[in-house]
């Protein structure tokens, strides 16, 4: 396999041709808050659902389903004698030496699920090349995470410190969401057509600079 325990999106790397994974992870509901990933962007424990950013190397681990966040051991499958990592060593041992470490760790409850690198021309020239993200949000809005887009900036091919770029769909102090981006595209001039699957909404977003 070219890309062994991995799940969800991938997305090529413009120029160089290298391909960038956003894995969704689903830890246990046993799992305690202290073994939630604890690093990123505007992270807290709560919650057991997050998702990290990979960059992918053929042959490589990247954990799933026996590690989640920055190679933290999911504690139902190490505790579980059915289940075994790929060198049939302990768990833990797996997630430290032979799982990739991701390159961003997402909060819990983002649900990244749509993902593209920019090629476009219509937004600004700085924006090029950077990597949109769709977070979904959790089913049970166990907290207002995700439910918007976010914006990877990529430098030299290094993604730096995600950036909100269109929220409201979890406005502050709603009991429930108005809605959840599900995935998105570029259309042929440069716009970004985004899906709703909550009001089933097709969004298109246009720049109009000054």
């Amino acid at each position: 396999r070219l890309l062994p325990a991995l799940q969800n999106a991938l997305a090529g790397l413009p120029v160089t041709a290298e391909i960038v994974a956003l894995k969704s992870q689903i830890g246990s509901g046993s799992l305690p808050v202290d073994r939630l990933p604890s690093a990123g962007f505007a992270i807290r424990p709560q919650g057991r659902k997050g998702g990290v950013l990979n960059r992918i190397e053929a042959g490589r681990s990247y954990g799933w389903p026996f590690c989640y966040g920055d190679r933290v051991p999911h504690i139902t499958v190490q505790d579980n004698p059915q289940v075994a990592p790929p060198d049939d060593g302990p768990v833990a041992t797996f997630c430290r030496d032979r799982a990739g470490a991701p390159a961003i760790v997402l909060p819990t409850h983002v649900a990244p699920l749509g993902v593209i690198f920019y090629t476009g021309e219509r937004f600004p020239a700085d924006m090029r090349g950077d990597m949109f993200v769709t977070l979904h949000g959790s089913h049970g809005f166990a907290n207002s995470f995700g439910y918007k887009v976010i914006r990877v900036p990529f430098e030299g091919g290094q993604p730096g410190q995600p950036q909100d770029f269109i929220t409201g769909w979890a406005p502050p102090g709603a009991s429930i969401w108005v809605g959840r981006p599900l995935d998105l595209t570029m259309a042929p001039d440069g716009a970004l057509f985004i899906t709703d699957d909550d009001k089933g909404f097709l969004y298109r977003v246009d720049y109009v600079g000054p």
